[in-house]
Order: C-alpha cells, then structure tokens, then sequence
C-alpha cells in the first residue's frame, strides 16, 4: 500500500514541476512579446496545446499573467 501511494505522489511531483517550468517559459516569453494568443504561443513554444492551456491556468490563479478578450480571441500578457 505505501509504495503505491509514493508512486502517486512521485508522479504528482513530477506533474507539478513540469507545470512550474512550462509556465516559467511561458513567462520568459511573454515578458519579450506582448498580447499573445494559446495559438501564437503554441506555434512559438517547444510546447503541446495542452502544456501551455494547464501552465496558463496555472499562471492566471497566481495572478502572474492577465487575460482578456480580443474578438473572440483569447489575449494573454504580464501583470
């Protein structure tokens, strides 16, 4: 039972410390360009749509990263 619940948690780790460094260069590079959609960044970035979607939310809860609407596009900048 413990070994399973240490494989849990190892994994959990892991989980968390690939979001941390995704949204590390996400805001590396938001800090060079401004106004930046998921799309622009996944065409930019050595990253997945989905990498960038969760390290994005990530950013957005610590209030590290604004959001807002441009049409019907989605805009992302630094506080």
């Amino acid at each position: 039972m413990n070994n399973k619940v240490y494989i849990v948690n190892n994994y959990n780790n892991n989980m968390v410390n690939e979001i941390k460094k995704n949204s590390e260069v996400i805001l590396k590079y938001l800090k060079r360009n401004k106004n930046i959609t998921i799309t622009e960044m996944v065409g930019k970035l050595s990253l997945s749509r989905g990498q960038i979607r969760i390290a994005v939310s990530f950013l957005l809860g610590a209030e590290k990263i604004n959001e807002f609407k441009v049409g019907m596009a989605k805009v992302y900048n630094i506080k």
